[in-house]
């Protein structure tokens, strides 16, 4: 399985991939730039790992809760990949997740 996840629900745009049992990402803080941050965010980690986006098997992103135009950049940038290359989405929710690392 190789899952991309995006975050881009608060100041911070990230991005992580998980290759089998490989995790990998980046994270930048940049208050308003995530609409230019995610997809070089993205190209420059599955460059990293060697990985096309084709060969991408499921899409996840953080679903919220979190700020209004952060969640519509994630969900717009999921969609569309999810579309083109016609795997299915996970949403992920951010306070699920944190209590989960809790």
């Amino acid at each position: 399985m190789n899952l991309l996840a995006i975050d881009t629900s608060a100041d911070a745009c990230s991005v992580a991939l998980l290759c089998g049992d490989q995790l990998s990402g980046h994270c930048r803080v940049e208050p308003r730039g995530h609409t230019r941050l995610i997809m070089p965010m993205i190209r420059q980690l599955l460059a990293e790992q060697r990985i096309a986006v084709d060969e991408l098997t499921v899409l996840a992103f953080a679903a919220g809760p979190g700020a209004f135009t952060g969640l519509r950049i994630a969900t717009g940038t999921i969609q569309g990949l999810a579309w083109g290359l016609d795997i299915p989405v996970v949403p992920v929710s951010t306070l699920a997740a944190v209590a989960l690392d809790a």
